[in-house]
């Protein structure tokens, strides 16, 4: 049986306009006040990222620095007894707010008016499916669905799918940077301030600003590892192939830790990112990850 790994490059050559690009154009024209704090925001790790850069090197440039963020936030908004105005305890919370609220528009409500207006009817087949394999796709579309008739059963969107525009649909819609483990930070953060004399009046709701961060931004990869490993384990797989999906960056660990171990004597086929370039392996052994 083949398993078929789906990436963005896949929609790319059925001529859907769902890179970062896009993505960026729809912002600027719908949404600019939300790209205009995106592109402005100073606490992100690794800098900004380009407009023609892939998902994944966005993703991973969402990766915050929140040790910074939070510290910074003390340092201008710390409670002055000296002031009388009800509002001192709340400088720090207000000054988070302000600066993280744009997160939710750009990976959640903004991202889905996005998704929604992808019209995949507009697109016909152009390749050859194999209709009984599997299929993981990273993809948010239902161009397998709609356009290949993939039995659903038979897909496995792993960060999520649009299937309709609900909100309920943003809790399953995974869009973000690994790094951003909203346990791990508020664990760190509570750590090195909880002993404050201000810390539960004004410093914990600026680490619960932070903390929502985040959690918008985040990609559970490990919980991920479970699903995916689910869906695979009762298939016997001969082969496997990778259409339009970089195999490096945020999604190396999927790879490096489930399909690599499990699928290593199985004939590999990549097809790279124009769906055009061929890379046929017997095994993977001399597939590495960075």
């Amino acid at each position: 049986m083949n398993l078929y790994i789906i990436g963005n490059g896949f929609d790319l050559n059925h001529g859907l306009k769902t890179s970062y690009h896009h993505y960026r154009n729809f912002l600027r024209q719908k949404y600019p006040f939300v790209l205009n704090e995106f592109n402005n925001f100073q606490y992100f790790t690794y800098g900004s990222c380009s407009e023609d850069e892939l998902w994944t090197n966005l993703e991973i440039s969402l990766t915050l620095n929140y040790s910074d963020m939070l510290s910074n936030a003390i340092e201008n908004g710390y409670p002055d007894l000296n002031n009388d105005s009800d509002s001192r305890w709340y400088e720090i919370q207000y000054d988070l707010e302000n600066q993280t609220q744009f997160i939710s528009d750009f990976t959640k409500d903004c991202f889905l008016d996005w998704l929604s207006s992808i019209d995949v009817s507009m697109c016909s087949r152009r390749l050859k499916l194999n209709s009984n394999a599997i299929f993981i796709t990273f993809n948010y579309t239902n161009t397998l669905e709609y356009v290949y008739s993939i039995n659903p059963n038979r897909i496995l969107h792993i960060h999520g799918a649009l299937i309709s525009y609900e909100p309920l649909m943003t809790s399953s819609i995974q869009f973000g940077s690994i790094e951003n483990n909203p346990q791990n930070a508020e664990k760190e953060m509570e750590s090195q301030y909880s002993g404050d004399d201000f810390y539960n009046v004004s410093i914990r709701p600026g680490v619960d600003e932070i903390v929502g961060f985040c959690t918008a931004s985040a990609k559970n990869i490990k919980q991920n590892y479970t699903i995916m490993s689910e869906f695979i384990s009762s298939y016997q797989i001969d082969e496997v192939i990778i259409m339009g999906h970089s195999f490096l960056g945020i999604d190396a660990g999927y790879y490096n830790d489930i399909l690599i171990p499990r699928y290593h004597d199985c004939r590999w086929t990549i097809y790279m990112f124009t769906l055009k370039m061929i890379v046929i392996m017997p095994n993977c052994s001399s597939l590495t990850m960075a």
